[in-house]
């Protein structure tokens, strides 16, 4: 039986911003056709109600279905120093925004967070999932999983301790149940080894899912997981992750998924990849599941360079090509390579950065439900108030950067040293 661990850690009521003033970004001069992109919040902008203080520059984003956003952010101005220069952000709809947590706000027993995780994540409750860490008065390092609620509280999952614990911030998947998976290392009772395992962590329990060791479940005897990717949730607590299995030729390495500790293959290696005279020999980190459970989208190399996306069906296990190195952006002569991890929403759209071989720079493309389609990539162009700029760098988070209206968001900056959370419509 899997040990579970029980939350200590409940956070104070925390401070709260409100963001506005935010400007369109028009395009021009580029071949973006993915609809429109706008800016929700832009580096300089003021924090309204904190005389001073403005954005500095963002991590990757998330969005929920009613057009939420979660985002870590930089502060500079007045009054703020190294101690409390970076927080993160829930950005509602109207585009004001409560500041979920902020480093230096206090821990209790006189302790304060020194760090935060760059990747949060929002669900449709609005709730969003976050790291931080914490000294205390010894110097021991503590590491917190936190949920923070719409009302501006906050409670911890989990932290490390001497039964389990992560290394560095981790990154999230967050559900509707406000479940989360984390990749981490749990404590074997008997040898004192800390073996690579895959939690779901809500704030009643912790659950280890499965370790390192353990015999996958109807594979023949002395078979046993090796080691796992970064996983991911859906809304009916199904995880989803990379598996290398110990077996005969490594027939079963590849995603694997389930709720409880018998979870079972959905993608191997050697099996034909779908649109290629090919078979899959590699699987990317955080396959991304629909958050209804019936796919799950994916990146793969499939025969020596050809690598893409593909999208499995849960309940079939049929497999279906988004995008590979052969295929091209609609309207264009652009082939994309370097696939990374794709977003999928409950429509079968799908999300994901690749590089292009016109620019030979990354970017991001989306599969729309109909044809594949370019949404913004580095050196493109645009034109701000009247003022040119151009995008030298995009950030994206494929766990939740695509909801359910098919909108898209993600970070860029510019060449004029501004930056800004923005969102596109496929």
């Amino acid at each position: 039986m899997k040990p579970s661990v029980r939350p200590f850690v409940r956070f104070p009521r925390l401070w709260l911003v409100a963001i506005g003033g935010l400007t369109l970004l028009l395009l021009s001069g580029t071949s973006l056709n993915a609809g429109s992109i706008e800016a929700v919040i832009t580096s300089r902008q003021g924090l309204k109600g904190i005389k001073g203080v403005h954005f500095g520059s963002f991590g990757e984003p998330t969005i929920n279905d009613g057009g939420a956003i979660s985002v870590y952010a930089s502060v500079y101005g007045k009054g703020v120093d190294s101690t409390a220069n970076t927080l993160i952000a829930l950005v509602n709809r109207t585009r004001t925004a409560r500041t979920m947590i902020r480093k230096g706000d206090p821990v209790g027993n006189g302790y304060e967070f020194s760090a935060l995780g760059t990747d949060p994540v929002v669900n449709n409750s609005r709730h969003v999932s976050w790291t931080a860490e914490y000294a205390d008065t010894k110097n021991t390092l503590w590491f917190v999983i936190a949920l923070g609620k719409p009302n501006g509280t906050s409670s911890g999952y989990a932290a490390r301790n001497v039964t389990w614990y992560v290394d560095g911030m981790p990154e999230l998947a967050l559900n509707a149940r406000n479940a989360t998976s984390v990749n981490g290392m749990l404590r074997d009772p008997i040898s004192q080894d800390y073996l690579s395992t895959v939690f779901r962590l809500t704030l009643a329990v912790t659950t280890a899912i499965v370790t390192q060791g353990d015999p996958p479940i109807g594979m023949p005897l002395g078979s046993t997981y090796n080691s796992f990717g970064v996983p991911t949730i859906d809304d009916k607590n199904n995880l989803y992750f990379v598996a290398d299995i110990s077996d005969s030729g490594d027939a079963f390495d590849g995603i694997w998924f389930g709720k409880n500790a018998d979870p079972g293959p959905l993608v191997v290696k050697g099996q034909s990849a779908a649109g290629t005279s090919s078979t899959f020999s590699t699987f990317s980190d955080s396959p991304c599941p629909s958050p209804d459970g019936k796919r799950c989208a994916f990146t793969a190399s499939a025969g020596g360079t050809n690598n893409g996306v593909w999208v499995a069906d849960t309940a079939s296990k049929a497999v279906s090509l988004i995008a590979t190195t052969t295929s091209r952006v609609d309207g264009t002569a652009e082939q994309l390579s370097n696939f990374q991890p794709p977003a999928l929403n409950n429509k079968g759209q799908v999300a994901f950065m690749a590089t292009s071989s016109v620019t030979s720079k990354s970017g991001i493309y989306a599969w729309n439900g109909a044809k594949l389609v370019k949404v913004i990539g580095i050196g493109d162009s645009f034109n701000i108030n009247g003022k040119d700029k151009k995008a030298i760098d995009i950030r994206f988070n494929p766990v939740h950067a695509l909801n359910s209206s098919g909108v898209v968001v993600f970070t860029a900056s510019f060449d004029d040293r501004t930056s800004g959370v923005f969102k596109a419509s496929l």
